[in-house]
């Protein structure tokens, strides 16, 4: 991987050797541990530091990405190209990124404490709520919330607070205090 630097790694549920990294040059990778090789590699796709990685739940093919420059990008493995782009907006640093139920939208946290919703084959933003006051720096979809198909997504704060958003209707259902920061959040399964 050379001497970039590593930011985020994370693991793929339906493969246990493969780890989908994201590098502080901006690049992305897929790593098969078994084999001892990089199975995708990205030249630099942002313009800036990806902070959040994620596999698609169903197409092994498809990977996305969050970034400092206020852009998520889906991503395609087997052509090493950038297949769609939503942008947040100027001065939207996104830091968390996780697909919600069925892959058909994806959401971000960011650095104003911002939570978008977008829908993944067409690149429409839905969703843009305010959350937390201050940064957000992770979420997480729960497909089992309020509405059936939609579901409910969970968000950490520089505020101190884990909040969970309907995210059919973006309404803020609940606020949990913590003693600091929450860096992330996670669902029972």
């Amino acid at each position: 991987v050379g001497n970039t630097g590593v930011n985020c790694i994370k693991s793929f549920p339906l493969n246990p050797n493969l780890f989908l990294l994201s590098f502080k040059n901006s690049a992305v990778g897929v790593c098969d541990i078994a084999a001892k090789t990089m199975k995708f590699m990205s030249s630099p796709g942002h313009s800036e530091t990806i902070f959040d990685v994620v596999f698609h739940p169903d197409d092994p093919d498809l990977i996305a990405t969050a970034s400092y420059d206020g852009y998520v990008k889906l991503w395609r493995i087997s052509t090493s190209e950038s297949h769609r782009e939503m942008f947040a907006g100027v001065d939207q640093l996104l830091y968390g990124l996780a697909f919600g139920p069925g892959a058909t939208h994806i959401c971000a946290a960011s650095n104003s404490g911002v939570l978008f919703i977008w829908k993944t084959d067409t690149g429409e933003q839905v969703l843009r709520q305010s959350v937390h006051t201050g940064q957000a720096y992770r979420c997480k979809w729960n497909s089992r919330g309020r509405h059936s198909g939609t579901g409910e997504i969970a968000t950490g704060g520089a505020d101190g607070f884990a909040c969970v958003t309907d995210a059919a209707t973006g309404n803020l259902i609940r606020k949990i205090p913590h003693p600091g920061p929450v860096v992330g959040v996670e669902w029972h399964p």
